[in-house]
């Protein structure tokens, strides 16, 4: 639906009594804002009114840009694992290390606001480097039988398998 006073889409719809009969207004942003500016001049009644919708409309609106954003950021992959940042949302666990950088603008607020800090102060893994690297190939590697078995692609999924027992074989020395 179209706003009454542009050709911009109506996002609120206000039913006002006028004489007894309600008469039904849709406006874009822009003129529901200025509709109930020019309410809130009118009277003291219609002003606090008007004050009270502004307010849902306010809130309203930063719904709508929090979900757009939301939307945007789930669509993000990590190339290496191949864990989407919507997967994370949900299951609360990432793929693996890479998917700290790779979804850094993400991932810092919600560390800041977790733990207080977003530098490491603790302890150090024990591992390598190169055992990190294995356990990044092993993620890919699980993520990727999981596909070949979704797909019923049973001869790929075993060869899968059988790297990813060779990784753990390797990484337990």
């Amino acid at each position: 639906m179209k706003c009454q006073k542009c050709h911009e889409k109506a996002t609120f719809h206000i039913t006002e009594i006028i004489k007894g009969e309600p008469v039904e207004i849709h406006l874009c942003e822009y003129h529901a804002h200025e509709y109930l500016m020019e309410a809130n001049t009118e009277s003291p009644a219609l002003a606090n009114a008007a004050a009270s919708l502004a307010k849902q409309m306010s809130h309203h609106l930063a719904m709508d840009k929090a979900a757009e954003k939301m939307n945007q950021t789930d669509v993000i992959v990590c190339p290496v694992c191949g864990v989407a940042y919507y997967e994370f949302r949900n299951v609360g666990r990432l793929g693996c290390a890479n998917d700290y950088q790779h979804f850094a603008d993400q991932l810092l607020p919600l560390i800041q606001q977790m733990q207080g800090a977003t530098q490491h102060v603790g302890r150090r893994p024990s591992y390598s480097g190169e055992r990190s690297r294995m356990m990044t190939a092993k993620y890919g590697l699980r993520r990727q039988m999981a596909e070949a078995v979704a797909e019923e692609n049973y001869e790929l999924a075993s060869e899968l398998r059988d790297k990813i027992k060779e990784i753990d074989s390797k990484s337990q020395n």
